[in-house]
């Protein structure tokens, strides 16, 4: 599944079909008010990837590595947390993280750690096909962002909210704390 298979999805729900088609065919940039639609779509759909991955489930990725320091810059994804540094062996070895870096020693060659995917364009994979945050969360999501840019703030804050349940249902927050649930009575 790719990012292009979201885009017409929501494409589908808040614009109707000859944008989704459109999407689908890969013939949106022909037309200057589709190819604008698909542009907004897809930065929504960034936005939610950002936001899932601060807020509910970050991705937990193997990053390969070398020289004693890696630049969170320089990695193909944001890491939020490492969790572990490995030897080319597979042997686990301590490092330093710090604000915009990490220190491990030479021997290390890849890294665990809790990311945020960086902005996808349309014909990247979907990074959350095989995770507990499924479709559905990013689809409610981008047509909430989507219908508040466009000033339609009912339809909004509805897709918000299918966002949030869907989201929080099959995840557990990051870095919040959930109390539980208040039963009154007996």
């Amino acid at each position: 599944m790719t990012v292009k298979d979201i885009m017409k999805d929501v494409a589908l729900v808040v614009e109707g079909d000859e944008l989704a088609s459109a999407i689908e065919e890969g013939t949106e940039s022909g037309d200057a008010e589709f190819s604008r639609k698909a542009e907004m779509i897809l930065k929504c759909y960034n936005a939610v990837l950002r936001s899932v991955g601060f807020d509910y489930e970050p991705l937990v990725k193997k990053i390969a590595v070398s020289g004693g320091r890696a630049d969170y810059s320089d990695l193909p994804y944001m890491p939020l947390k490492i969790i572990a540094a490995y030897a080319a062996d597979g042997t686990e070895r301590r490092f330093d993280e710090h604000a915009t870096f990490a220190v491990f020693p030479l021997d290390v060659s890849f890294i665990e750690a809790k990311c945020v995917a960086k902005e996808a364009s349309k014909n990247s994979a979907f990074e959350y096909e095989n995770s507990r945050t499924g479709k559905f969360a990013f689809i409610y999501g981008t047509c909430a962002e989507y219908c508040l840019l466009n000033g339609r703030y009912d339809e909004a804050e509805n897709f918000d909210a299918r966002f949030r349940v869907e989201a929080e249902r099959t995840t557990s927050r990051v870095g919040r704390r959930i109390k539980a649930r208040k039963d009154w009575g007996l």
